[in-house]
């Protein structure tokens, strides 16, 4: 007498409630929060930039005297230019394939989510490469593997005793 197996009374279907991405979290990114983005209407331009020593100028507060004027002290300015490098990625798809997509997919929110994590991931690498580079910073330290000592840093890639993201 023939009898019925679970394989035949029953075709895999993909969840609806579970889909994996290869995501990190973007709390992460450092880079827009060391130079954080600031909104310009035009590709190129001009800023303002105040003189950092009249700022942080010390010595020039007195004691004030009855009918006596307070020291006077100025400030200089200059202006700097900036340039924008336009950058892009894209991804596409077609309205046939979006009408078959199964439920549990969302190929136009996967795609807009994996685009920005490939811009950000490349932010990311460029910050790192550009201000990370020999002769950039008044001191470098070179890292050593293990627990540092004073004046000196563990190195990036010391998988065993680090904990990069």
């Amino acid at each position: 007498m023939p009898m019925l197996t679970p394989a035949q009374v029953h075709i895999d279907q993909p969840l609806t409630n579970l889909t994996i991405a290869y995501l990190q979290s973007t709390t992460g990114f450092i880079a827009d929060q060391v130079f954080p983005n600031v909104p310009v209407s035009k590709q190129t331009d001009k800023y303002y930039i105040y003189n950092r020593e009249d700022f942080n100028r010390s010595g020039n507060v007195k004691p004030l005297g009855p009918r006596t004027r307070p020291e006077r002290v100025g400030m200089s300015l200059s202006t700097d230019s900036y340039a924008i490098e336009v950058r892009a990625l894209a991804t596409d798809f077609d309205f046939q394939t979006l009408a078959n997509e199964d439920t549990a997919l969302d190929i136009r929110a996967a795609q807009s989510r994996m685009l920005t994590m490939q811009m950000m991931i490349d932010r990311e690498k460029r910050w790192a490469d550009t201000y990370f580079s020999a002769g950039i910073w008044a001191t470098e330290y070179e890292g050593v593997s293990g627990g540092p000592n004073a004046g000196e840093v563990r190195q990036w890639d010391d998988y065993v005793n680090s904990n990069p993201i």
